[in-house]
Order: C-alpha cells, then sequence, then structure tokens
C-alpha cells in the first residue's frame, strides 16, 4: 500500500520506462484504477485516471489487441499508426466516455501511435496554434486523435 497526494492505494503494475517510477494503481475504497506518471508533472497532472474498474482496464487492452490485429503495419507505418488509434478511441468512447480526455492515460498511450502522422503535418498543427485556436500543439493534437484530422480544416 502507498499513501499518495493523502490517499490510499495499491500498486498494481510497475512503470519500468521511467526513472521516477510510476505504474498502475487500484485506489483503496473506490477500486478506481490510477496511473501515475512523473512525466505528466510537466503538463501539472501526475494522478491519471485510468478507468473505474480492472474488468474496464481489461477491455481497454483487449481493444487495443485486437485492433492491432486490423492494422498489421501500425507501428511503422504513419497513416495506418493514426488510423489504428482513431479506431481505438472510437471504441473506447462507446465503451467509457470518462476516460477519452486530453493528457488521459489511454489518450496518451494512442497518441504515441498517431503522433507520427502528425508530425508528417506538422505545419497544419502549427499553423492552427499560430492561428490561436489552440493554446498548444498538444492540444490540436488530441483534438485530431478524438475527433479526426478534419477538425483542423481551415484552422491553419
Amino acid at each position: 500500500m502507498e499513501i499518495i497526494k493523502g490517499r490510499d492505494y495499491i500498486k498494481i503494475a510497475e512503470n519500468g520506462t521511467h526513472s521516477k517510477g510510476g505504474g498502475l494503481y487500484i485506489e483503496i475504497g473506490t477500486g478506481n484504477l490510477f496511473h501515475f506518471s512523473p512525466e505528466l508533472e510537466d503538463f501539472g497532472l501526475n494522478n491519471e485516471f485510468c478507468n473505474s474498474s480492472i474488468e474496464l482496464c481489461m477491455l481497454f487492452e483487449t481493444i487495443i489487441e485486437k485492433t492491432f490485429e486490423k492494422y498489421p503495419k501500425a507501428a511503422d507505418d504513419a497513416l495506418e499508426g493514426y488510423e489504428c488509434a482513431r479506431e481505438m478511441i472510437e471504441q473506447f468512447k462507446e465503451t467509457d466516455m470518462s476516460v477519452v480526455y486530453p493528457y488521459s492515460y489511454w489518450a496518451n498511450t494512442l497518441l504515441d501511435y498517431a503522433v507520427y502522422y502528425f508530425y508528417d503535418n506538422d505545419h497544419k498543427f502549427d499553423g492552427a496554434v499560430q492561428n490561436g485556436h489552440y493554446p498548444r500543439i498538444e492540444d490540436a493534437y488530441f483534438d485530431a486523435l478524438f475527433n479526426g484530422f478534419e477538425v483542423l480544416d481551415g484552422k491553419y
């Protein structure tokens, strides 16, 4: 058990890629899952709601695996990675909309697959930020991930 920000958690998964730690935790008393990530502290976040149950978390993991089977080049092809991430987001929305918001655990996970396509179109994102449609480029990335690349039309 760990106490984080005055609340009790049990760590169930280690986030071994981060030198400062992090991982997946169950909140005692609610059963809600949270992901703690030191990198998110730059955005004022470090305690991210993941899912309201282990069952939903496993369902989301299953959605990811099943969707990857449809997109075998998602890791190597920027457009296919974006299309794969968009399909997953739509399935997540249908399952539990409360976890689909900027900088959330799942949004950050899926952005990793779409971002190379976004990099190929950085001029559009940069233009949308410069024109005042988004405060930061990351906000534009999340909007395109959640709602499709078409949200940038006319904003750059």
